[in-house]
């Protein structure tokens, strides 16, 4: 494994560097340690791999049609709420407005 060059600022603002060969970065004075950039992607690749344990595409698709239903049936209860107000004009008599 090639050493990756690590960038952050300090606690003063100023600008710090070391190398590290992808094992763990020792931190001085209970600072936070940077994870190199390869280890956070086979994180979040690992994550989204596990996820909907064997059937991931199931999951995937559930998941897309349940945000997709959740959009319908929201703008379906606002169409419907509006109607039911709207029909509640039309049930009472006029009233004449007195001058």
């Amino acid at each position: 494994m090639q050493p990756t060059r690590l960038v952050w600022f300090g606690r003063n603002g100023k600008r710090k560097s070391e190398e590290s060969n992808g094992t763990r970065v020792s931190s001085h004075r209970g600072q936070s340690s940077l994870i190199p950039l390869k280890s956070c992607i086979a994180i979040v690749k690992l994550y989204l791999g596990n996820l909907g344990g064997g059937h991931p595409l199931l999951f995937f698709l559930t998941l897309g049609g349940g945000i997709v239903a959740n959009e319908f049936l929201t703008k379906l209860q606002t169409w419907y709420l509006v109607g039911q107000l709207a029909a509640q004009y039309g049930l009472l008599d006029s009233v004449p407005i007195l001058r």
